[in-house]
């Protein structure tokens, strides 16, 4: 219900209105296991998707499926793990929970690349990759022929 909130008021409220009541009810939803949350935190919470904070609420997740199961799939905007799920035509893809966790992670170590944290940057690529992102899986290959 949280992460539905979200999504309401990010679309009918102004950004800068919307923030301060968006970003909890993702932080909520997060803490509670729900994927989908954490991915919009990204997109969304920009600045609180750069702290430790947020990578602990990620790194809490646990490894298999939660009881939110049930509600997949879901839509996401533009994967980033698998670009053919989404149409030339339609940017609009819908992901299982394995999906959406290695989605997450790929776009948390993409964070962690940009704030220059290389070991943490590997990790979350690592687990990406072990939830079946090909893109994680091709960088980790790309990584390995540069030793």
């Amino acid at each position: 219900a949280q992460y539905r909130l979200a999504w309401i008021s990010a679309l009918f409220e102004p950004y800068e209105q919307a923030v301060d009541q968006v970003c909890p009810l993702l932080r909520a939803s997060l803490s509670q296991g729900f994927t989908p949350a954490g991915v919009q935190m990204i997109n969304y919470c920009l600045d609180e998707a750069k702290t430790p904070g947020f990578r602990s609420l990620i790194d809490a997740l646990p490894d298999s499926d939660t009881l939110f199961s049930k509600y997949y799939p879901l839509p996401t905007l533009m994967p980033g793990c698998d670009r053919s799920r989404a149409s030339e035509n339609n940017v609009i893809a819908l992901l299982d929970e394995k999906a959406f966790r290695a989605n997450l992670y790929m776009s948390v170590s993409a964070e962690m690349s940009r704030q220059h944290l290389k070991q943490e940057q590997l990790a979350y690529l690592n687990k990406a990759a072990e939830y079946g992102c090909t893109r994680a899986i091709e960088r980790l290959k790309l990584e390995a022929g540069n030793w």
